[in-house]
């Protein structure tokens, strides 16, 4: 991959050098990263179980189960025409002041945009209280519009999901290093071409870890 020119350089998802990256954390690729992708939805991922356990079950039951499991439906509807969205935002506040409220975590990534809030954001709560679960809500908001939208809420920001397998004490720290190993970037990129491209204004990355995998 090389690194696009300054004038080509868009915040467009579809044109950066992330649209694979992005098309394999939302499941649109193929088949194992669409399967890969409910895995942080459990809700999603028991349906299709149950689904597939049925003994009567179409013989084309999982690719049609897969038109309509996605992380976008289960988000924002069309899971079943007849169905409201299964999820239910996950509502966070303010460790020191519970005062500071916002419905989900996109509510928060946009308020801290809005007021030129550049902090890092931890969500912390009891194992299973929907923590990766808000966090794939505000990845999918970045690329996809919710139900009457233009645009996607978080459009302005490139989202990326960095894998955390085998990273430690022994591994190279550096945060560049994440995203190429994450993207699959590292036979194509360097570190100084990675760095090049992020001083870009127009490159905005919204990083997410799940410290719990």
């Amino acid at each position: 991959m090389s690194t696009q020119s300054d004038s080509s350089i868009s915040s467009n998802y579809r044109e950066s050098p992330l649209l694979r990256h992005i098309e394999t954390q939302m499941g649109w690729t193929d088949h194992e990263a669409w399967k890969k992708s409910l895995l942080d939805v459990l809700a999603l991922s028991d349906l299709r179980e149950r689904i597939l356990e049925e003994p009567d079950r179409p013989a084309d039951a999982e690719s049609r189960l897969r038109q309509v499991s996605t992380l976008e439906s289960f988000f924002h509807g069309g899971l079943l025409p007849e169905l409201e969205p299964i999820y239910k935002k996950v509502r966070i506040h303010h460790a020191e002041n519970k005062r500071d409220k916002h419905h989900e975590l996109t509510d928060l990534i946009r308020h801290l945009d809005q007021t030129k809030n550049s902090d890092s954001i931890l969500l912390s709560t009891r194992s299973g209280a929907g923590k990766t679960v808000a966090a794939r809500k505000a990845f999918c908001d970045c690329v996809v519009p919710a139900p009457g939208a233009a645009q996607p809420t978080l459009a302005q920001y490139l989202p990326c999901w960095i894998e955390m397998d085998g990273t430690g004490a022994d591994h190279d720290p550096l945060i560049e290093t994440l995203i190429l190993r994450s993207c699959g970037f590292e036979d194509q990129l360097t570190i100084d071409g990675l760095q090049l491209w992020l001083k870009h204004p127009a490159v905005r990355l919204l990083l997410f870890f799940d410290l719990n995998a």
